[in-house]
């Protein structure tokens, strides 16, 4: 009964520190979404919604927690719609932030 015990904690341990560790409690801000795109060379960038905490239905990996719609220009001038996947390691901070820019087709 104790080895069945100390399995099942060690499994809850395991689990929490794989995937408690990379969901956000708080959305990240727009601000890492509106760098990201201008780092790829978009600009007039207008934020039209966020999801939070489900950025894998928007199309996002499954680590992403927050994504943002937005209407930007791109390099070559041409508006567009683009969506931006953010995640973090515990919680959102500028030094372990990761962003995905894509266009929506």
């Amino acid at each position: 009964m104790k080895k069945l015990l100390l399995i099942i904690v060690l499994i809850f341990i395991a689990f929490t520190v794989t995937f408690g560790l990379t969901v956000s409690i708080r959305p990240i801000h727009e601000s890492f979404a509106v760098r990201a795109l201008e780092n790829e060379g978009f600009h007039d960038i207008v934020i039209t919604d966020r999801v939070w905490p489900f950025a894998p239905v928007q199309g996002c990996g499954l680590f992403d927690t927050t994504a943002y719609n937005a209407v930007a220009k791109n390099p070559d001038g041409k508006t567009v719609r683009v969506y931006v996947c953010l995640g973090g390691l515990f919680g959102p901070s500028p030094h372990n932030i990761w962003a995905i820019v894509k266009v929506k087709k």
